[in-house]
Parts: C-alpha cells; sequence; structure tokens
C-alpha cells in the first residue's frame, strides 16, 4: 500500500528519524517552528485500528523525541480519518 506519508519517507533530507513503527519527518507544510510528524508504519484510517505494540512504542518514540530535542513545551495533535 502507497500513501503520501510513505513516499515523504522516501525523501532522506526530510526523515529525522526511523524505527520499525514509526518515523519521524519534517512538515512539509509547518503550521508553527519544529512542526515534526510521527507517522506510524502500521496503515489505518484511524488511531484506535493501531495495534497495541505501535501504539505503545509510538507514545514512548515521542517521549525520548521529546527529550532529544530538548524541548520543555510542545502539542500534540492527532488526525483520524480524511
Amino acid at each position: 500500500m502507497s500513501c503520501i506519508f510513505c513516499d515523504l519517507q522516501k525523501q532522506p533530507e526530510l526523515v529525522l528519524w526511523d524505527d520499525e513503527y514509526s518515523y519521524l519527518i519534517v512538515d512539509i507544510g509547518p503550521l508553527s517552528r519544529g512542526h515534526l510528524l510521527l507517522i506510524p508504519k502500521e496503515h489505518t484510517e484511524y488511531m484506535h485500528e493501531l495495534n497495541d505494540l505501535t501504539l505503545s512504542k509510538m507514545l514512548i518514540n515521542i517521549k525520548n523525541i521529546v527529550l532529544k530535542l530538548g524541548y520543555d513545551k510542545y502539542n500534540l495533535l492527532q488526525n483520524n480519518g480524511h
């Protein structure tokens, strides 16, 4: 299956981090400074459809990314559906 996010993942200049469950990319149309997207590799339309392992790994990844980037303030937004 291919999607816009899979296509973006193939652009190494956008990918900041990648693992078995998700990847972090720079948003190509940022709404704010530091706007990043953590994208699951598992294709689902809704977050509640992700398997538990993927979902838990993504939350751990968010924590690690925030710590690594040294953010003391940040927003987490999540979109479901089209």
